[in-house]
């Protein structure tokens, strides 16, 4: 028996039905916190196969569910602005320095 209540509502899921399988399952009443801890709890059992993604997935995890956390601490603070009118295209180095700029703002 797992201890993870919600591993079996999370596992098996086809990488083609998700969306289906996410409303069959019912997984819209899991909160972020409870689909966090079944999903760890899948991509840490140990397999034979040993590839990129067995050695990151936990490390991606962690990240999407910090990246949760700031964007609804995020969302929670401050005015929002309207969208510009234009996109413009600009390089990676470029991008990051506009980014460092508007975080230490």
């Amino acid at each position: 028996m797992n201890v993870e209540p919600n591993i079996e509502k999370l596992s098996g899921i086809p990488p083609d039905r998700v969306g289906e399988s996410y409303r069959a399952r019912r997984l819209e009443e899991v909160s972020d916190c409870e689909l966090f801890r079944a999903a760890v709890c899948i991509v840490s059992q140990l397999k034979r196969e040993l590839n990129s993604f067995r050695f990151h997935a936990l490390l991606e995890l962690m990240a999407r569910m910090q990246l949760l956390a700031t964007v609804a601490q995020y969302e929670a603070t401050g005015e929002t602005v309207p969208l510009p009118l234009r996109t413009v295209a600009i390089s990676s180095h470029e991008a990051v320095v506009e980014l460092r700029t508007r975080m230490l703002a």
